[in-house]
């Protein structure tokens, strides 16, 4: 680890949200609930189908989050689910700020418009279906 980014994760107390090989798993403890988060640059496993197929696959057989969010492609997509459990499951991936690049034209992925940042926010006092509201513009989830 480089000596500046070490220093980073130290003032920011970094301790409290250990990360491994590019991917952070935390928990947000309130007092009348607990958020689990699997935050990951990239999830194993793609589909030409579905965007979240590797957040969908580490809901299976990684860790029991609630909010499963990654990037790394020029994609984005938010989705909800119930699993046979009844938790509730979020599911996000993240396209970045990426345009017009060079990448993403040689192999033919979409000018997507939104997407680049997602934003969750969190009521600890809602019902588990809508304690975890995820949204793809910044400016509609400050205004939610």
């Amino acid at each position: 680890m480089h000596s500046e980014f070490a220093t980073y994760l130290k003032a920011i107390n970094v301790r409290q949200v250990p990360m491994l090989d590019w991917q952070a798993q935390f928990k947000l403890v309130f007092p009348s609930a607990t958020v689990r988060v699997d935050a990951s640059h990239n999830h194993k496993g793609t589909s030409i189908y579905n965007p979240l197929h590797g957040q969908k696959r580490a809901s299976f057989w990684g860790e029991d989050a609630d909010i499963y969010v990654a990037g790394h492609h020029h994609t984005w997509a938010l989705a909800q689910e119930e699993d046979a459990s009844g938790r509730v499951i979020n599911f996000a991936r993240c396209r970045g700020y990426k345009w017009h690049d060079e990448f993403g034209h040689r192999h033919g992925f979409v000018e997507e418009n939104y997407g680049s940042s997602i934003i969750f926010v969190i009521d600890p006092t809602a019902p588990p279906n809508v304690r975890v509201k995820p949204f793809a513009d910044l400016k509609e989830g400050a205004e939610f």
